[in-house]
Formats: C-alpha cells, structure tokens, sequence
C-alpha cells in the first residue's frame, strides 16, 4: 500500500470514528470540550502530514484527417494533470504519437511518422507545438504547427497547420499549405501506441 493511500485510510478512519466519539463526549460533559479541542487539532495534524496530491496521466488516441485525400491517420498523446483548487488542470502533453499525411495539392505525397518526446506546456487548458522536416532532395522542407485544446469536458481537439515544399512523383517541387483537424478520446494507458 502506498503512502499516499495509507494516509487517507487513516484520514477517512479518523474522520468516521474519532469526530463522532467526540462529538457524543463533547455534548454530554464539560471535559468533552477539551477532547474535542484535541481531537480537531489531531485531525489538522494528520492533514498535514498527508502528502501532496500527485499528478495525474491521461492517454488519448485519436486521428487526424487529409483535408486533400481525406485519409485518417493515428495521433495520440499523454496529459499529466495536477490539482488545483480542488480540480485537475491539464499541466503538459507529452508523448506525441502521430502521423501526418501530407498531400501537396499539385501533387507529391508523404507521410510523416512521428514520435515526438518533448513536454509541451498546457496553459489555459490550450497548447501549442512546432516541428519540421527536410527532405532528401534539396528544397524538400515541411514546417507544421500543432495546436489544441484539452477542455474540462469532453474529447480533446485541435488542428495542425503544414506549409513547405514536397517533391511530386517526377522531381518537381509543389507548395504544401494545409490545415487538418485531429480528434483523440481517452483510452487506456496500456494501449497506448509505442
């Protein structure tokens, strides 16, 4: 057993058994005011000691679709959350799992799979990530933006943002501008894509 899951087994126990003996001493005799005193302030202390909350993971899996084609590909991520005021508040996303099917307009296609390890931060339940690739062939270079929001309630949504250059089947360098919405649901952690 953890120490986080002792202390509040002790917390609960305290709360149901110690409070409501006191409270019957307490109503029947003038001594019953002090054990009620004492045993207030070794509620505090026990709250005191009890660790802070930790913070909480979330794994989501989802899609993310080819305005061009569109073909759904994976995406997926993790949410660390932590307590504030009483609620979890989304801190970072983390792990990025997803591919990203870029289809120039003019031709040229690729698809892009990515394993992204940075720790994104989280502020006002939204974030934000840039990445990029260079191709093999000089000029190939895809910039993307992946931005989203993780609401209280709810599936967490967003879109990424592709401009850049990408080579077609014949050699011919075509623009890429594209914008693709993603949608993840929560699933279990264990089936999180590696």
């Amino acid at each position: 057993m953890s120490v986080a899951a002792l202390s509040a087994a002790i917390s609960t126990w305290i709360r149901h058994n110690i409070i409501g003996l006191v409270a019957r001493v307490a109503l029947r005799t003038p001594v019953g005011s002090r054990v009620a005193t004492v045993a207030v302030l070794a509620v505090g202390f026990v709250g005191l000691l009890a660790p802070p909350a930790v913070a909480k993971k979330a794994a989501y899996a989802g899609q993310v679709v080819s305005p061009v084609t569109g073909e759904a590909k994976s995406f997926a991520f993790k949410v660390r959350s932590a307590r504030k005021a009483g609620r979890l508040v989304p801190k970072a996303v983390f792990d990025l799992r997803y591919t990203l099917p870029v289809r120039c307009p003019g031709g040229g296609a690729i698809d892009l799979h990515i394993r992204d390890d940075a720790t994104i931060p989280v502020q006002r339940r939204s974030f934000t990530h840039t990445d990029s690739y260079t191709g093999r062939l000089p000029g190939e270079l895809l910039n993307w933006e992946i931005s989203g929001r993780v609401p209280r309630r709810g599936s967490p949504a967003g879109s990424i943002r592709v401009s850049g250059a990408y080579h077609d089947d014949n050699g011919v360098p075509q623009r890429c501008e594209q914008v693709m919405n993603w949608t993840v649901k929560r699933i279990d952690p264990s089936f999180f894509p590696e």
